[in-house]
């Protein structure tokens, strides 16, 4: 039983943390927060190769996008460090191996400006897709999500591919993914302890990180029965049934804005 924190101070803090159907209210309506991210991945695909101007523009939107909308803009600033290493590692396969103008070398391998311009412009569109998935996990409410496919599962079209079961999947796997980085984060810290070096500790987590994933995907069952036990698969569906919230003037005001902006890049790519 779920008691009311007593005591100043405490602000149902130990409620917020227990219970998984609490979400944050966004700061806009997540379906136009959702369709404006959707728009810039769209415009970010399209833009004409090694046009930075656009592409500078179309950052400078997303970040001032999130900034306004979403209180948890600087930790998905956090979660674009862990991607750096991958993203170094793009640009420096494209330097030194894409064929063109030599501009230096180191021992055997050569930096062409062909591959710095090519490992650029894809590196960060890379950076962008990691950006978006971010914001996007970030800023819009799984209640949300789950909405949209109860408003689905109510279509006599679509009710033979089982939506509301794919309801409480949803919720699963999004639960899952939530505990997993910070089940591996443990894993990996108890095997690399005694390595010295963050390069050693690195290769060496890196080894140990298949075996991980294949543990939690033979033990997921165990815990997907868990959850369901504890009652989140009825609790979702009661989720999934309830009215999407109200569109705000100020998010009628960015849809309209976001149709302005889809206007302006066709004319741009026509």
């Amino acid at each position: 039983m779920i008691r009311p924190s007593e005591g100043k101070g405490r602000k149902h803090g130990t409620l917020s943390a227990s219970f998984p159907f609490l979400f944050s209210a966004p700061r806009i309506h997540p379906g136009v927060f959702l369709l404006a991210n959707l728009s810039l991945i769209v415009f970010v695909i399209t833009t004409r190769r090694y046009n930075w101007k656009i592409t500078v523009w179309l950052w400078a939107i997303s970040f001032l996008l999130l900034f306004l909308c979403s209180p948890r803009f600087k930790s998905v600033l956090k979660k674009m460090v862990f991607v750096l290493p991958f993203l170094a590692l793009s640009l420096f396969f494209h330097a030194f191996f894409t064929p063109g103008a030599i501009l230096f070398g180191l021992g055997h391998l050569f930096v062409t400006r062909e591959g710095l311009c090519q490992g650029a412009w894809i590196t960060q569109k890379l950076a962008y897709f990691f950006w978006v998935s971010f914001a996007l996990t970030s800023a819009v409410p799984g209640m949300f999500l789950f909405q949209i496919m109860g408003c689905l599962s109510r279509f006599p079209v679509l009710k033979m591919f089982k939506i509301r079961l794919g309801i409480i999947v949803l919720f699963l796997i999004m639960r899952w993914l939530r505990v997993l980085p910070l089940s591996w984060k443990e894993q990996l810290h108890a095997f690399t302890r005694d390595t010295t070096g963050k390069l050693g500790k690195t290769i060496k987590g890196l080894q140990l990180l298949p075996q991980i994933l294949g543990n939690e995907l033979i033990h997921l069952d165990r815990w997907t029965t868990l959850l369901i036990f504890r009652g989140y698969g009825e609790g979702i569906l009661w989720i999934a049934d309830g009215p999407f919230p109200p569109l705000r003037r100020k998010d009628i005001l960015i849809f309209w804005g976001i149709l302005v902006a889809w206007g302006f890049w066709i004319a741009y790519l026509i």
